[in-house]
């Protein structure tokens, strides 16, 4: 009788090859190239499939996932760990975000991507502070950047100052010194002097020798 030791050569190493089989292969952005296909986090935006909350704003309902919100944002996932009582519940209800703004932040969570309107540009300021997504901070000031003019330099400013942009000051308060004159009829060209002292005061040393 053969034993399992005269079968087996044990001083070779031992290959063990498997596969994985998705039962719902629709959630691949190829269902028919498996094996070159992988799952990414973009697929499951607003996807119920796998979902194990909603983000619920302005009575509309977004699909999400506890472990990619939470390894997007170190508040979201301290909300998780913590079992608060609205994530018993399978659900987070945010009130301080427009729907509108809220799907652009999850989008970005998934995606990488944002979808920018005159609306929500703030708010996703806003949202990059409090849930300290600091890689959509960086996204938000990058458009911001890219897309001063006359009728929001001003306002530009006043984010770069709140939210601590310091590339978007610098670009807007030399975007206000070189178009000065165009300026002066906008109506939020009189708020400048409610900036704080440290935006006045490099504003002031930009002006200064331009006039020169």
């Amino acid at each position: 009788m053969v034993n399992d030791r005269e079968l087996y050569d044990f001083s070779k190493p031992l290959t063990i090859k498997f596969g994985i089989y998705l039962a719902n292969a629709s959630i691949l952005k190829n269902p028919g190239e498996t094996k070159t296909s992988g799952l990414r986090f973009e697929d499951f935006f607003d996807n119920r499939d796998f979902s194990d909350m909603k983000i619920i704003v302005q009575g509309t309902s977004f699909h999400a996932h506890k472990i990619i919100l939470s390894n997007a944002s170190s508040v979201f996932a301290a909300m998780f760990r913590h079992w608060m009582t609205e994530t018993q519940q399978g659900s987070v209800h945010i009130e301080d975000m427009t729907s509108e703004a809220a799907k652009e932040m999850l989008r970005f969570i998934y995606t990488g991507k944002i979808e920018f309107t005159e609306t929500c540009k703030e708010e996703l300021l806003a949202a990059a502070k409090k849930y300290g997504i600091w890689r959509l901070k960086f996204k938000c000031a990058s458009y911001l950047c890219k897309t001063i003019k006359i009728d929001n330099a001003v306002k530009y400013l006043e984010l770069a100052d709140l939210y601590r942009i310091e590339q978007l000051k610098k670009l807007a308060i030399k975007f206000v010194v070189d178009n000065g004159k165009k300026m002066l009829d906008e109506p939020d060209f009189n708020s400048l002097v409610a900036l704080s002292a440290d935006v006045v005061t490099d504003l002031l040393r930009t002006l200064i020798p331009a006039v020169k």
